[in-house]
């Protein structure tokens, strides 16, 4: 058996009479000359649109990551965030101590008779 090129038609029908299921070599070769495109060619394509939209889109989502250079806060943030940090109104605090203070007592007795 002589060697074939592995463009010649030779080796193709090589393989072709090799494999199992029957493989029309002509009907293949006239359909690819009739697209003007190999499989190798539209999967190529296919993949170069493929980066070259998902490499677009990064860039998109990357730019949106990026911070601003700064952010100016509505008015009244800073007043409402030192109004969190205030200390607690020390009268009303007393007032409701106070309360506490009478209401205690008053549950221990009926915690006692109801037992």
């Amino acid at each position: 058996m002589d060697p074939f090129p592995l463009n010649s038609t030779g080796f193709v029908n090589l393989l072709a009479s090799q494999s199992s299921p029957p493989i029309d070599v002509d009907s293949v070769a006239l359909k690819e000359q009739a697209s003007g495109h190999s499989e190798n060619d539209v999967m190529k394509a296919a993949h170069d649109i493929f980066f070259n939209d998902y490499k677009e889109k990064r860039q998109e989502a990357d730019a949106e990551v990026v911070p601003e250079e700064e952010e100016v806060r509505p008015p009244g943030v800073k007043a409402s965030k030192a109004a969190k940090r205030k200390k607690p109104n020390e009268a009303a605090f007393d007032q409701i101590h106070s309360i506490l203070a009478q209401k205690i007592p008053f549950l221990d007795k009926r915690y006692l008779i109801a037992s």
